[in-house]
């Protein structure tokens, strides 16, 4: 029997209900626009700096021999991308920030959408409307709550001293751009699954689009995205690197999320040191899970693109076979 809150689905019954809860508990509680950075201090342990720490196993999973020595070139490659991006955090911090949000628009609705999030190699009228759910994630809290959605990475680009100051207005305007040309591109892509039929992926692509805008409009922008990090994406990214679709039970699913933390650690207890290290930065902020999450979207920052690159079947780092659906199984 399936679960219907482990609904195997990361767009299913299971995220609907804890985006609806974050947004039921922001109407309840009314937190201050600013908070959240303690749902990045919990991502940090649980499910969301794991399904990023398995990056290291899936690399030696898809390089065709069980042998870490094989594992050395292409991680070498994937650690000289994180580099470079951390060199260009420091070389110009509001445009390294910004080239980030950009990304993480891509890398959501390649991962997420239901149009690309099993396809290994997704065709182009599906790139575009999974696109649109990507930006509808990251751009609405900057349409709603600019100031409050901007914070963070202001809070980031002081730390670098960055030279750039951003007019909100402007931001916001661009955020409004994007999300009616991300409404355009989801209607179009909502009515190709109606004619073919897919009703259910069509029900869950709109609930989710729905809810995230009624989060960003509602929820701390941290909030917001934070749920969305935590229950569609990285939880997804897990089930996918542990589970095929249809081997998705309850139980299997428990275990296999369970294996990819397990799995994770060699690349993960690095990860969470550099993390509380660079909490150091951000002392100025009176509370430590505050300082916690702002250094793990630091982290996301530069780390995020050779996770991309890994899983969307990059060749820079070699002749990995990744495929979307499935790499652990064993």
């Amino acid at each position: 029997m399936r679960s219907h809150f482990f609904g195997m689905d990361t767009l299913g019954p299971h995220a609907w209900m804890a985006l609806a809860f974050a947004l039921l508990a922001s109407f309840m509680f009314r937190p201050a626009p600013e908070s959240g950075g303690w749902l990045w201090a919990v991502a940090l342990f649980v499910i969301g700096m794991p399904h990023g720490g398995y990056d290291l196993e899936a690399i030696r999973r898809t390089t065709g021999t069980r042998a870490w020595g094989a594992v050395v070139r292409p991680f070498a490659a994937y650690t000289l991308v994180m580099l470079a991006c951390l060199g260009a955090m420091v070389a110009v911090p509001t445009i390294a920030l910004l080239a980030f949000l950009c990304l993480t628009m891509h890398h959501f609705g390649h991962s997420d959408s239901v149009w690309t999030r099993y396809e290994a190699r997704p065709r182009l009228l599906d790139r575009v409307p999974a696109w649109g759910h990507g930006a509808v994630v990251i751009a609405s809290p900057f349409y709603f709550q600019p100031a409050a959605a901007w914070m963070p990475f202001e809070t980031i680009a002081r730390v670098f001293r960055s030279q750039h100051t951003l007019s909100l207005p402007s931001l916001q305007l661009a955020a409004g751009v994007l999300l009616t040309l991300a409404a355009a591109l989801l209607c179009l892509g909502i009515v190709r699954l109606i004619v073919a039929h897919r009703h259910r992926d069509a029900v869950r692509q709109i609930a989710i689009v729905a809810l995230m805008l009624a989060l960003a409009a509602y929820a701390p922008p941290l909030v917001a995205v934070g749920a969305y990090f935590l229950v569609v994406h990285a939880l997804g990214h897990c089930l996918t690197a542990s589970l095929p679709p249809r081997g998705r039970t309850s139980s299997a699913t428990v275990a296999g999320a369970w294996r990819v933390h397990a799995r994770s650690l060699p690349l993960l207890l690095p990860s969470i040191l550099i993390v509380l290290a660079m909490s150091g930065l951000f002392m100025a902020k009176p509370v430590l899970v505050d300082r916690i999450g702002l250094a793990f979207l630091l982290f996301c920052v530069f780390a995020t693109l050779p996770h991309h690159m890994l899983w969307a079947g990059s060749t820079f780092f070699g002749t990995l076979r990744v495929p979307h659906a499935s790499i652990d199984q064993s």
